[in-house]
């Protein structure tokens, strides 16, 4: 298979998560000030994501990236629940996170970094793909649990 086949089928959420983890850390950068723009994008980004499991075939077994990440029924079920997590996150954590801290921008960025790390880790088919997600997810939890360290 090619490149764009192994997205089509296999991993559209992560590209999607991949384009809104780009877009919100600019956002992030240069538009300090507008936290409800960052909240909306990520899950506006984070929804579409979600809607993107329609166009997977579930029933069957997909390979991408040299047969190291697999999508079948089950990895899907765990990527939906996955990421439907994180849309709960950005829902439930929006006002805890504007009281306690002036790092709204970068929580929602964390989340978005651990729940693409996640997702990867579900579909992981090769030793070098769950070390790559299991760190991309441990560093952005690790980032996460110092946030509100220095704000008090």
């Amino acid at each position: 298979m090619n490149l764009l086949n192994d997205i089509r089928y296999a991993l559209l959420p992560e590209c999607i998560l991949t384009v809104l983890i780009i877009l919100s850390a600019i956002f992030v950068i240069f538009f300090r000030d507008k936290n409800k723009i960052i909240h909306h994008i990520s899950s506006i980004g984070a929804v579409i994501a979600l809607i993107s499991f329609a166009y997977i075939p579930i029933f069957g077994d997909n390979q991408a990236l040299w047969e190291s990440f697999a999508s079948n029924s089950f990895t899907v079920l765990f990527r939906i629940m996955i990421i439907t997590g994180a849309i709960a996150t950005f829902q439930l954590g929006q006002r805890y996170i504007a009281n306690k801290s002036e790092h709204t921008g970068e929580f929602y960025l964390l989340i978005q970094i651990a729940t693409l790390g996640a997702m990867l880790l579900a579909g992981s088919n090769d030793l070098i793909m769950v070390f790559v997600a299991l760190e991309t997810l441990s560093i952005s939890c690790f980032a996460l649990t110092g946030l509100l360290k220095c704000d008090k």
